[in-house]
């Protein structure tokens, strides 16, 4: 209807990016916008290690398979969603929400130089889950802290 109209249908509102959530060594792209982000913080840019991964594409352009400074834009990033049936990656995804700067997935297992053996227990040790994290297996584990 509204190229039958003659109105524009590109350039008028805000551009959607998609950013990979995804374990260790699991990608299913080539160029993975969440390892870029972990090259980007690991590079000591300031203004990266200032924002949450949902905050990159607002200031950053993916080019190449890495993020590169640019203009300010009109953006609306999206992190793929992922089930809580998949806790590990669940607690990723989580984690990402809530740390800014981080420079590698080992990054986010540490809390007050403490390495965490995993996601779920970092969030936990952050303040971010509560201390009984369900596993959609059927069975609970409590975390110990």
């Amino acid at each position: 209807m509204w190229r039958l109209q003659g109105r524009a249908l590109l350039g008028k509102s805000h551009t959607v990016d998609k950013l990979d959530i995804h374990l260790k060594g699991k990608k299913v792209r080539k160029h993975s916008t969440l390892e870029a982000f972990f090259r980007l913080n690991a590079s000591g840019n300031e203004l990266a290690k200032s924002l949450f991964y949902s905050e990159i594409p607002s200031y950053f352009i993916m080019k190449g398979g890495e993020w590169v400074e640019g203009r300010a834009r009109k953006v609306v990033s999206r992190i793929y969603s992922v089930s809580p049936a998949q806790t590990e990656l669940y607690m990723l995804r989580t984690l990402l929400l809530y740390v800014k700067g981080p420079t590698s997935f080992e990054d986010l297992y540490e809390v007050d130089g403490e390495i965490c053996p995993t996601y779920a227990i970092a969030c936990v040790r952050r303040g971010i889950a509560s201390g009984t994290v369900k596993l959609y297996s059927f069975r609970y584990i409590k975390v110990h802290l």
